[in-house]
């Protein structure tokens, strides 16, 4: 996810492909690199472009419908007449199983369902994949969650759950940030919620905010009041401020869409 300090000059080329993103400032620096050696940049991807946000370069392939960058993929493969071979289901499998978290978020269509059906038939291990993607818990990993998850708020009768994740946490347990992607995908397993917030301390005063919903509501615009993006039931943003304060705004934000006075309100 990130492209800083010494790197392997990009030579002349006619073409990069940027996936699941179509924002090019969610690759800076590459992007200015890109724009200097490329003679054509296409994203590909399946978030909402932002109203706020630059447009994606002519030609790029945006598909919202998709559940996943793979599934696109899969359809640009197909476009091409490529032959699927076990090399291209095994990566196009990979995308699809991990974008969905193993098909928990597959909107209201069975495309994905039928697309890995077909890819089955060239790869012969998915659990092998599952495990890879989801089964990676160290022991460092699993007290990390035994802190943090002990520190949940919950609003709304139970409705909404909020965490903070401090950088020093990370650090007592010998972890990098990435992972903590999952933490949120825990919370959500919980059943009276119906959406959650996670902030992660990325600097002082400097937090990516994750954003998960249930389907009760449509999380993507409290991800964009904070410039941010993503899918209607899954969004994001980066915050500056103090925490405090912007757990309130997000509270507040989430609690009004759920239809539920937020603590401030409540008498």
């Amino acid at each position: 996810e990130v492209f800083e300090g010494p790197h392997r000059p990009i030579e002349k080329t006619e073409l990069a492909l940027i996936f699941d993103t179509n924002d090019r400032r969610m690759v800076e620096p590459l992007y200015q690199e890109l724009e200097k050696h490329c003679r054509e940049i296409l994203f590909v991807d399946h978030h909402p472009v932002l109203n706020q946000g630059p447009e994606p370069t002519p030609g790029s392939f945006i598909d919202t419908r998709a559940a996943s960058t793979g599934e696109i993929s899969y359809f640009i493969i197909k476009g091409l007449g490529i032959r699927l071979d076990e090399n291209i289901a095994r990566a196009l499998y990979t995308s699809i199983a991990f974008d969905t978290q193993l098909f928990r978020y597959v909107k209201s269509s069975p495309t994905s369902h039928l697309i890995s059906a077909e890819l089955l038939e060239y790869e012969r291990n998915p659990e092998e994949i599952h495990q890879n993607l989801f089964s990676t818990h160290s022991i460092g990993k699993v007290a990390f969650l035994s802190k943090v998850l002990s520190e949940i708020e919950f609003f709304g009768n139970g409705t909404l759950a909020v965490l903070k994740l401090k950088s020093q946490d990370l650090d007592d347990h010998d972890l990098e940030m990435d992972d903590a992607r999952d933490v949120i995908d825990m919370i959500m397993n919980i059943n009276s919620l119906q959406a959650a917030a996670l902030f992660r301390e990325e600097a002082p005063n400097v937090y990516k905010l994750s954003l998960r919903s249930k389907g009760k509501i449509e999380i993507l615009g409290v991800a964009e009041s904070f410039q941010g993006g993503g899918h209607l039931f899954a969004a994001g943003a980066l915050l500056k401020g103090k925490y405090a304060e912007l757990k309130t705004q997000v509270v507040d934000q989430i609690l009004h869409r759920l239809d539920v006075p937020s603590p401030a309100n409540r008498k």
